[in-house]
């Protein structure tokens, strides 16, 4: 058995148990330490932004000159057909063009093409000439391939000589058709193996319509030629351009690679 005086001993103990426990309990947690700024990771160093091309379009002048296969059709006036006069020939263009921003231009060509008789007229001689304008858009700039659309007008004459009598009795005297190509529509593209010299293929539609003539009949007669050629391009302001390269918030002029180099060849960007 308990002696009284142990007995009081025991429960003075657990009274003061009990105390420093409920004091513990109700005193406030410390708030949390504040935690410093996150340490920046090595694979979120600054990298190196895409290359932008230099602008070598604007301002600046080109050259081209061309082959190409041309295929007329629609009408030459009096109830006779440009098919029934002329079949199918060759010719060549040059031109010139004129940077107005990165992707477009203005340019100004000239042709000439030497077309074949037909066997409803075995003795007529066509030959074609014509000069025109156009606004060009390029897809790209400054890389390897240029894909482009041109849209203009301009002035066509036709020049031709056989009898036509034996084709209608209405038919126009031989001479000269002068006619205004009203839409000019062509889509190519040019590889640049070199950074000043391109090569590439193009195709082109024509609409025109006759605006004089040998006779008062032929005028407003409606013409068409489709055109298919080969053509070389002259970008001589291609040789020095260069890339700027940084940060892609930032971007500096920090390198002089060619833009003409093998990884930009391989790029997809514009």
């Amino acid at each position: 058995m308990f002696s009284p005086r142990k007995l009081a001993a025991f429960v003075a103990w657990a009274v003061t148990f009990g105390a420093a426990g409920a004091a513990s309990a109700q005193s406030p947690s410390a708030p949390p330490a504040p935690e410093g700024p996150p340490a920046e990771a090595d694979d979120e160093a600054p990298v190196r932004g895409r290359p932008v091309p230099r602008d070598d379009r604007t301002g600046h002048f080109s050259a081209f000159a061309g082959l190409n296969a041309v295929v007329p059709a629609g009408d030459l006036g009096s109830g006779v057909t440009l098919g029934e006069v002329a079949s199918t020939g060759a010719g060549a263009e040059v031109g010139i063009a004129v940077g107005i921003t990165r992707y477009s231009g203005l340019e100004l060509r000239g042709q000439f093409v030497q077309l074949s008789a037909t066997s409803d007229c075995p003795d007529c001689a066509t030959q074609m000439f014509s000069g025109g304008m156009g606004l060009v858009y390029h897809a790209t700039q400054a890389i390897g391939f240029d894909p482009w659309v041109r849209f203009g007008f301009g002035y066509r004459g036709f020049k031709v000589s056989g009898n036509f009598i034996n084709l209608s009795s209405s038919a126009p005297p031989p001479g000269t058709f002068h006619g205004v190509d009203v839409a000019s529509f062509a889509l190519g593209g040019d590889f640049f193996p070199v950074p000043w010299f391109g090569i590439g293929l193009f195709f082109e539609g024509d609409v025109g319509v006759m605006a004089a003539a040998p006779s008062v009949e032929a005028r407003g007669a409606v013409y068409g030629l489709f055109q298919v050629g080969l053509r070389i391009a002259l970008e001589p302001q291609r040789k020095a351009a260069t890339v700027a390269t940084g940060h892609p918030s930032f971007q500096t002029a920090t390198s002089n690679h060619s833009v003409f180099g093998s990884a930009l060849y391989n790029r997809g960007a514009r």
